[in-house]
């Protein structure tokens, strides 16, 4: 009974034991022949495989079952190795396993996949550890069951729920499922990836801790409805917040899950809304921020249709055309067929045909000025406008904006700047004397006519920037410039003589009178006159030389030959500085040409052919000089414009004032830029040529946003899912949801199933389409949403956004389609698309700068005019995200201050503002409008409009009156001016001094005396008919005559006169001095010829005197010839040798002294001395130096300090010359 307790394992290890000693031989003790059948029994009723296999793979035992696997016999099994039957790495695996159950004893068990019989199959195995008889493991026992069927109903089991696991997880849209208490008990990884947590951490969420407080109890509420069975929205919309703490907008479709008809948990869709909503918050923004911009622009804005039907305006353009409400409403509502300019619109002029053209063509207009004469306030309006046309998708215009800015005030002040401006120079002009303005640098800002035609200048010097240095002589400009210094403190009333410097370098004397300029507080320059006093000096300086030097007369012909010298070097020197001049000034031109910013081409008029071009035009163009000279118009712009660039080229040559804008040009490389170009018209060697000036303008193009693309990428929905999703296999439609059958027209399923998915795309879309698919399949690449038209079956044409990425279906490549309805949000796109175009266009068509801020002051915000108003005054334009007051460092507190008060109130506030910008003041006329959300002020819109120039202009006319004032107040004389009816509307403090105050009152009522009134009178009179009166007169001063030079000239303004001025110069000084000058020359002439008589006697003496001189020379030279030399030669005979040298020295220099030779030196070189001539004498006959002074018995060193000397007389300035070679020359 023992065997039968055994259990089933134990009786095969013994069975199998038996049979192993059988086979090996051994003895066995036989056991009873029923327990024997029993194992036999037991191992035919295994129903798997059953092997034993040793430590080295052989097998031990097999069982019929796997034998039967190889189409063999158990016996032919037993004995083999298991490598014969498998292959080697699953032979491997399994002898690694094997060995493992021997070496530890532990059993091992696995699911493994085997190749038997050409075939892979699937077996559950376990490995026992094998004891033999002997107690030692010397073998694994293995037992595998083939389980492939049941694996392969669990593989299609896991592909199925797989498929349907990828369409929730890469579905697009956030799936949970929760409970009663919120807490999930299912969600996807798009749930995960939407709150920004990991599968861990959302386990521990609920969807109550996903939600914004702002909307907690609401969404609670419709939560606890549903499980309470009271009706509940399913759909609606709340904000989520992530876990970084940042919301989300987020929209939720509901569904109950039931069980025996007891709600137990919710299945909710989720999608993100955000950029939704943030789109309709930006065209609620767009729409805020226009209304505030539009409203409180101080610029007259309008939107009309394109038949010119007033679409919407601002309160601006209401009051600057002065409408009624019942106009207005006429315009709103008046229906029109097509555009009809009316009586109305005649201001416009020459404009009108391009205006109609932006209304039927679209474009943009900018008229700089126009003027409105019949203004329904009865008088006539300057107006700028801006048109700018909008198009519709089909490329049609929709509407038209037009700004319009009053500029009335700005051309009165303009004109009355002119005016002023014109009677100063009028009034300059008149002037005798010269009147200047120089600048704190000493550059002559201006001068009148009399300056320029005493100095030679012109305006174009002054242009090129005239200094005071140049127009004075050098000895003067020390104390010139010392003066001025003195005079802008203000410590030197004085005025001051100094020699001015004409243009051509002659001179002559002033007397300046000049006064400080002062603008805002600031000394800017000086102003002045000066007087030209050549005559009064002139009259000083003979009277001088009457009085101080009679004496020199004396010597007067004696130094003509001196002063005509003289007068020569100083004719050469000035020669040789006005050619100086000449040089330097073509020098500057050529480097003005060469260096200017501009690009600089000069053509030929006819040919226009280019004949000049400077550095700029050739790095602007890319050509060299040499490459752009001979190339014309034609080889620089497009070929297609080239009839626009020739009219403008004509324009330019014959308007000096037009600008040729926006016009495009060729660089070497093929490359299109524009510039606009300033033309001129010259002539070089007699030909007719035209200068271009091309400034570079290629940089006006902005940047625009780019079109936002789908967020969600590759992701598919489930059955259920509210977005449509389908399946199409090698083209056909295999799968589709309900809300796929719904976009689709279908009521069923088969309706649809099966079908060519292509022949629902519209067919301009299936070329795309093909290419799309083509791309998924073959490259196994997934495309996001694309935007696609779809042909439902009712044949209506949808418009979808749709995304494919690849898929297996039912073990066969397939492609998935997930389509998600875009009609909201194109319709919110749509409206945002055609907000911001309407308000950028606005916004970016006004002349006035815009920035916004948010309550942090950084700028969120900024203009096109701005960005260039900054790039205008030196500032970065790339401001946007920075601080307010960081970007305008020279904001004051007080600006801050006023911030925080439009933060805090909610009121516009309208300041004017002057701050320094580097070197430049720049004013400007500030609107701060606050944005509200509703609850506070949340950015400020801030509209500058730089004032500058009006300021500077009102600013100009009153310092031309001031300058005005100021000269005629340092004028030395009397000046005064009278208006048309003859009375004093104009008197300086010298007229006032000579004659009382005259202002208000006409000549008659004058206190003068009658004969004074007479003359003023007639004077008076010939002005106002026309005539300018010019003379002298005398007046009578306490008992004194005292001479006038008198000016009356007539005013005019257009064309009509309107009064007269006058100037009275005092002369007296010049007619004494030109008395005392005439009687001084008088006295002059008269010792001129007492001189001129004893010249001639002298000059009798002096030619008797060297007649005398010569005789003598030729006597002396006779009697040394005759007595001297003979008496010598007798010496020489008696004496012995120590004195020969001596008498032969005395020889030599008698002899010098009376020959010929030593008299031609002595003649020519009057300069040498005696011993000096005796020294060239024996250097002439070869003397050494040396041998010289042993005859003169003087050192060596002596003479050739004398041979220097003679160098240096005889005019030998070359060290290479031989002295003794130069004097046999002679």
């Amino acid at each position: 009974m023992d065997d039968e307790k055994k259990s089933r394992q134990q009786l095969l290890e013994e069975l199998i034991e038996l049979r192993r000693q059988a086979a090996g031989g051994g003895q066995v003790e036989r056991q009873p022949s029923a327990s024997e059948a029993r194992y036999e029994l037991l191992v035919k009723n295994v129903r798997a495989d059953l092997a034993v296999i040793d430590y080295d793979g052989k097998f031990i035992y097999v069982n019929e079952i796997s034998a039967a696997q190889f189409g063999l016999k158990p016996d032919e099994i037993i004995g083999r190795n298991q490598e014969e039957f498998f292959p080697q790495e699953i032979n491997e695996r399994q002898l690694s396993n094997i060995r493992r159950v021997i070496e530890t004893g532990e059993a091992y068990h696995e699911e493994a996949r085997t190749f038997i019989n050409e075939q892979w199959r699937w077996y559950d195995v376990s490995l026992q550890p094998y004891v033999d008889s002997h107690g030692k493991i010397s073998a694994a026992m293995l037992l595998a069951y083939d389980i492939t069927a049941s694996k392969n109903a669990e593989q299609a089991l896991r592909e199925s729920e797989e498929k349907y696991r990828e369409l929730v997880e890469k579905g697009g849209i956030a799936i949970l499922i929760d409970n009663k208490e919120g807490y999930f008990t299912y969600f996807n990884n798009k749930l995960c990836q939407l709150f920004g947590y990991s599968k861990e951490e959302m386990e521990k969420q609920s969807i109550m801790s996903l939600i914004h407080p702002d909307d907690y109890e609401r969404v609670l509420k419709y939560h606890q409805d549903r499980f309470d069975g009271l009706d509940s929205k399913t759909r609606y919309e709340f904000k989520g917040v992530r876990k970084d703490g940042s919301f989300i907008y987020l929209e939720i479709d509901v569904t109950l899950l039931k069980s025996d008809g007891v709600v137990v948990g919710t299945r909710s869709y989720i999608w993100d809304i955000t950029e939704r909503r943030r789109a309709e918050e930006t065209l609620r923004r767009n729409e805020q921020f226009n209304s505030a911009v539009i409203e409180n622009s101080p610029l007259g804005i309008s939107v009309r249709n394109s038949q010119g039907r007033l679409l919407s305006y601002n309160e601006a353009w209401k009051k600057l055309w002065d409408i009624s409400d019942d106009e207005i409403g006429k315009l709103y509502f008046s229906p029109r067929a097509a555009l009809k300019l009316d009586e109305h619109d005649e201001y416009l002029g020459k404009w009108k045909p391009l205006v109609e053209r932006i209304y039927q063509k679209g474009g943009y207009l900018f008229i700089p000025e126009v003027k409105s004469t019949r203004h329904r306030s009865g008088n006539p309006r300057w107006i700028s406008q801006y048109f700018y046309a909008i198009k519709d998708e089909s490329g049609r215009v929709d509407r038209v904006i037009v700004l319009t800015e009053d500029i009335t005030d700005r051309k009165k002040a303009e004109e009355a700047l002119r005016q002023s401006e014109k009677q100063f120079r009028e009034l300059t002009d008149l002037l005798p004397q010269t009147v200047f303005e120089v600048d704190l640098e000493g550059r002559v800002t201006f001068a009148n006519r009399s300056g320029f035609e005493s100095t030679g200048y012109t305006q174009e010097d002054i242009d090129f920037g005239l200094t005071v240095a140049q127009l004075i002589v050098p000895e003067d400009r020390e104390r010139v410039t010392k003066n001025i210094a003195t005079r802008l403190v203000g410590d030197d009333p004085r005025d001051h003589e100094y020699t001015m410097l004409r243009k051509d370098g002659s001179t002559f004397p002033v007397l300046i009178y000049s006064t400080k300029i002062v603008r805002d507080e600031k000394t800017v320059g000086l102003r002045g006159i000066a007087v030209d006093i050549t005559l009064r000096k002139e009259a000083e300086i003979e009277i001088k030389k009457h009085r101080d030097h009679l004496e020199e007369l004396v010597r007067e012909r004696s130094s003509e030959l001196i002063a005509t010298n003289e007068m020569l070097r100083a004719e050469i020197v000035e020669r040789k500085k006005i050619e100086k001049e000449v040089r330097e000034s073509g020098e500057r031109y050529r480097v003005l040409f060469e260096t200017a910013g501009e690009g600089i081409l000069i053509a030929d008029f006819e040919t226009r052919k280019f004949r000049y071009a400077n550095p700029a035009i050739c790095r602007f163009l890319g050509y060299s000089a040499e490459e752009l000279v001979g190339m014309g118009v034609n080889d620089i712009h497009p070929k297609d414009k080239l009839r626009e660039i020739h009219a403008e080229f004509e324009l330019n040559s014959t308007s000096p004032q037009h600008i040729a804008e926006n016009i495009p040009c060729l660089t070497k490389n093929g490359n299109l830029i524009y510039a606009d170009i300033v033309g001129a018209t010259i002539y070089i060697d007699g030909i007719r040529c035209s200068v271009g000036f091309f400034r570079d303008i290629s940089e006006r193009i902005q940047a625009r946003e780019a079109l936002r693309e789908s967020e969600e990428k590759f992701r598919l929905l489930a059955e259920l899912s509210p977005n449509a999703i389908s399946i199409v296999r090698e083209g056909k439609i295999v799968f589709m949801n309900e809300a796929g059958l719904k976009l689709y027209g279908a009521d069923q399923p088969k309706d649809i199933l099966g079908k060519e998915s292509l022949d629902f795309i519209h067919p301009e879309y299936r070329d795309f389409i093909r290419e799309k698919r083509r791309q998924v399949v073959e490259e196994n690449k997934s495309s996001g949403f694309k935007e696609e038209k779809l042909v439902r079956l009712d044949g209506r044409v949808v418009i979808l956004e749709a995304a494919s990425a690849p898929f297996t279906y039912e073990g066969q490549s397939a492609i998935q389609v997930v389509v998600r309805d875009i009609t909201e949000r194109k319709r919110i796109e749509e409206a945002l698309k055609d907000s911001e175009l309407q308000y950028r266009t606005t916004i970016d068509s006004m002349g006035d700068s815009i920035h916004v801020i948010n309550q942090n002051y950084k700028i969120i915000l900024c203009n096109k005019a701005l960005r260039e108003w900054h790039d205008e005054i030196g500032l970065n334009s790339d401001i946007h995200g920075k601080d307010l007051f960081d970007v305008y460092p020279f904001l004051s507190e007080k600006v801050r201050e006023e911030y925080r008060r439009v933060f805090e109130t909610g009121e516009t506030l309208v300041t004017v503002e002057s701050n320094e910008v580097g070197s430049k003041k720049i004013v400007t006329e500030t609107r701060k409008i606050p944005i509200s959300d509703g609850n506070q002020v949340v950015r400020v819109v801030t509209v500058l409009r730089d004032i500058t120039k009006r300021v500077l202009a009102e600013e100009a006319l009153r310092e031309s009156e001031a300058r005005l004032r100021s000269t005629v107040e340092s004028l030395p004389f009397d000046f005064f001016a009278l208006d048309e009816n003859g009375r004093y509307i104009l008197q300086n403090s010298v007229c006032r001094m000579h004659w009382g105050d005259l202002i208000g009152t006409n000549p008659e009522e004058a206190e003068v005396r009658d004969e004074v009134k007479q003359i003023w009178h007639e004077n008076n009179r010939r002005a106002l008919a026309g005539e300018t009166v010019e003379g002298e007169v005398e007046y009578l001063f306490s008992g004194q005559v005292e001479h006038y030079y008198k000016i009356i000239a007539p005013i005019y303004y257009q064309g009509r006169i309107k009064g007269i001025l006058g100037l009275n110069m005092d002369i007296t000084d010049r007619r004494r001095a030109e008395d005392e000058l005439r009687k001084a020359t008088e006295e002059l002439s008269i010792e001129r010829e007492a001189l001129e008589s004893k010249n001639t006697a002298l000059k009798e003496v002096l030619n008797q005197i060297e007649t005398e001189k010569r005789n003598i020379k030729l006597q002396i030279a006779a009697n040394i010839d005759r007595v001297i030399i003979p008496a010598i030669q007798r010496l020489r005979e008696n004496c012995g040798d120590r004195l020969r040298k001596h008498v032969d020295n005395l020889e030599s220099s008698l002899k010098t002294i009376s020959a010929p030779y030593i008299e031609k030196l002595r003649k020519d070189y009057s300069q040498l001395s005696p011993r000096e001539l005796e020294i060239c004498d024996m250097i002439k006959k070869g003397l050494m130096s040396k041998d010289i002074s042993e005859l003169l018995n003087v050192s060596v060193l002596t003479v050739h300090k004398h041979r220097e000397m003679i160098r240096k007389k005889l005019g030998i300035k070359n060290k290479e010359v031989n002295l003794s070679s130069f004097l046999q020359s002679l």
